[in-house]
C-alpha cells in the first residue's frame, strides 16, 4: 500500500513538474507586461513572444521616476509564488519531507498573492495575469495537497521559509535600478511584482513575513489532530490564510504598483 502511495505522489508531482516547466517557457519568451496592456492594449511596444532574455532596458529621468522602455519577464521567474510549485513538485517527485514541508508552509503566500491581483476583474483577459493566476492557483492546490499527505512540522520548515526571504533579497538586489534600497518606490520590481514594500532596512523588513509564516504553521500544527480531520487539517488552515490575505490588504500593507507605460504604445498614423 506504502509502494502504491509513493508511486501516486510521485505521478502527481511529475504532473506538476510539467506545469513549472511550461509556465517558464511563458515567462522566458513572453515579453508584456501588465501595466503596457491596460494603457496599450495588445499593440505595446513589449507585446510580443522573443528569444532575447536580456533586453530589459530602464531609463531613469531627471525627477527620479523610472521608465521601461524594453520589457523582459525573467525576473516572474525569481517568485515565491513559483518558487512553491517548483519546492512542492520535487518534493513528491525525491519524497524529500522538507521540499514537501516547505510547500505546505508558503502555499499561504500564494493565496495572499491571488487575493491581492483579483481586482480589477479586467486584468484577468491579459495573457500575463492569466499565468499569474495559474501560478497562484496551482500552488496552492499543490500546497493543499501536501498537506493531505503530511503532518506538519515545523522544524521541517526552515528552508522553505527562510527560502522566500532568499527570493525577495534576489528580487530586489538583482532586479531593481541601483541603488536599489533608495527611493525607488516607483520600480516596478518589488516583492515579487506583488508588494510595493520599500528596502529600508537592507532586507530585514522582510521579518514579519517569516514571523507571520512560521506563527500560523505552528497554529495549524496544534490544530492538525483535532476532528473532523479534513477540516482542521486543510480547510481550517485555508480559511485563515484568506483571512490574513484580507487584513493585509485592509491595513494597507501590501500595495499594487501602478506605472504609467503610455510612452510604449506605438505612436498614432
Amino acid at each position: 500500500m506504502a509502494l502504491k502511495n509513493r508511486s501516486s505522489e510521485k505521478k502527481v508531482g511529475v504532473v506538476f513538474l510539467l506545469m513549472w516547466i511550461a509556465i517558464a517557457l511563458f515567462y522566458l519568451t513572453w515579453d508584456g507586461w501588465l501595466y503596457e496592456w491596460q494603457s496599450c492594449g495588445y499593440q505595446g511596444t513589449n507585446q510580443h513572444f522573443d528569444l532575447d532574455l536580456f533586453d530589459l532596458k530602464i531609463q531613469r529621468n531627471a525627477d527620479g521616476t523610472i521608465q521601461y522602455l524594453s520589457t523582459n519577464n525573467l525576473h516572474n521567474l525569481i517568485y515565491i509564488c513559483y518558487f512553491v510549485v517548483f519546492l512542492g513538485a520535487m518534493g513528491l517527485i525525491t519524497d524529500r519531507k522538507w521540499m514537501k514541508q516547505g510547500a505546505i508552509a508558503i502555499y499561504p503566500i500564494s493565496v495572499v498573492a491571488l487575493i491581492s491581483t483579483l481586482f480589477p476583474l479586467s486584468n484577468h483577459a491579459y495573457v500575463v495575469q492569466i499565468a499569474y493566476d495559474a501560478v497562484h492557483v496551482i500552488s496552492i492546490v499543490l500546497g493543499l495537497y501536501c498537506l493531505s499527505k503530511e503532518e506538519i512540522r515545523v522544524r521541517e520548515m526552515f528552508f522553505g521559509i527562510f527560502g522566500t526571504w532568499f527570493f525577495y533579497l534576489l528580487a530586489r538586489i538583482l532586479l531593481e535600478p541601483w541603488p536599489f534600497w533608495q527611493t525607488n518606490r516607483d520600480a516596478y520590481f518589488s516583492l515579487n511584482q506583488i508588494n510595493d514594500m520599500p528596502f529600508y532596512f537592507y532586507g530585514l523588513e522582510y521579518l514579519p513575513v517569516v514571523a507571520i509564516l512560521f506563527g500560523i504553521n505552528w497554529l495549524f500544527s496544534k490544530t492538525q489532530r483535532k476532528e473532523p480531520v479534513l477540516f482542521w487539517k486543510m480547510i481550517f488552515p485555508l480559511v485563515c490564510s484568506i483571512i490574513i490575505g484580507f487584513i493585509l490588504i485592509a491595513a494597507g500593507m501590501i500595495q499594487l504598483q501602478q506605472l504609467d507605460m503610455t510612452a510604449n504604445c506605438p505612436l498614432p498614423h
